[in-house]
């Protein structure tokens, strides 16, 4: 992530000598810029360097452009992540509707694909499960067929779409399914992928809730740690996938009543996702929630 901004660096400093400010090339490299950002947690930076690539395309292409939908789509994304669901749902409706049009030419799009996965996050986040394991199946099929299309047998957005849909099932209580769509996806991501990959930490961290459910804490803390050592190598130790993190190993310790270390975590996700997210954001409920739960079984 760091080598990738520290490129995008370069092409904007190089290319702020050759365009003006209202160029298109400027104006993807604040889309980037955007991207790394929202990557960090560093959500309002990352929405204003969004604004200023959205305002300098719609000088130059019509409404329903490419570009309009990978903004739309940005913004949800940002916004989802933001911890407001509620508020990013109309922008990934927004991003489809307009993609409308370019999947009855180039339906295996990625910009199409891109969506239906953040449409179907969305929806997971919203707690509509049937609405996203609908949406993660389109995903499936169409990253299916691509496979096919490159003759490759699989690829990491394949197994990182098999990865939700088997936490999501986790979640419903279908355990056995989702480990076993988790654990397939995992082995496959393994072996296209290095050991320390941002994929394969949510391989990782969807096992592990996992075997927490099913009363293993001791194999979902090692699992846990792991996932912890991928994240804070490559997002940074105070990134919101570390957080989550965090609270998950709260739960974890909750569970068999380790309370000392349950507080110890729960702290350590309040304190990032505090400095990140507003005070209305989903993640800070997630964290008072599981701070309740703690002082609840204290008792």
């Amino acid at each position: 992530l760091n080598a990738a901004h520290s490129l995008a660096t370069q092409a904007f400093s190089i290319r702020n000598d050759y365009y003006e400010d209202s160029h298109p090339a400027l104006a993807v490299c604040y889309f980037l810029k955007a991207n790394y950002l929202r990557r960090l947690g560093n959500f309002t930076d990352a929405m204003t360097a969004l604004e200023t690539c959205h305002k300098t395309m719609k000088s130059h292409f019509k409404p329903g452009h490419y570009w309009h939908a990978k903004c739309s789509l940005l913004a949800a994304e940002i916004t989802r992540e933001k911890g407001h669901p509620h508020l990013a749902q109309p922008l990934y409706e927004e991003c489809l509707t307009m993609q409308e049009v370019r999947y009855e030419k180039y339906p295996l799009h990625k910009a199409i694909l891109d969506g239906y996965v953040g449409m179907a996050r969305n929806q997971g986040d919203l707690g509509i499960y049937d609405e996203a394991l609908s949406w993660y199946e389109r995903a499936v099929s169409m990253n299916e067929e691509l496979s096919h299309l490159f003759g490759v047998k699989t690829h990491c957005k394949l197994e990182s779409c098999k990865i939700s849909v088997g936490e999501i099932k986790v979640t419903l209580g279908q355990i056995r399914e989702g480990k076993e769509l988790i654990s397939s996806a995992g082995k496959a991501l393994a072996e296209m992928t290095s050991d320390k990959h941002v994929t394969l930490s949510d391989g990782l961290f969807a096992f592990g809730k996992a075997r927490s459910l099913e009363g293993k804490y001791n194999d979902a803390h090692s699992l846990f740690l792991r996932c912890m050592d991928i994240r804070k190598e490559l997002l940074g130790p105070h990134s919101p996938p570390v957080a989550e993190v965090w609270q998950a190993m709260a739960d974890n310790h909750r569970f068999p009543g380790s309370f000392d270390d349950a507080v110890a975590a729960e702290y350590a996700a309040m304190s990032i996702r505090s400095k990140l997210f507003p005070a209305d954001s989903i993640h800070i409920g997630n964290s008072l929630h599981s701070r309740a739960n703690i002082l609840r079984d204290l008792n």
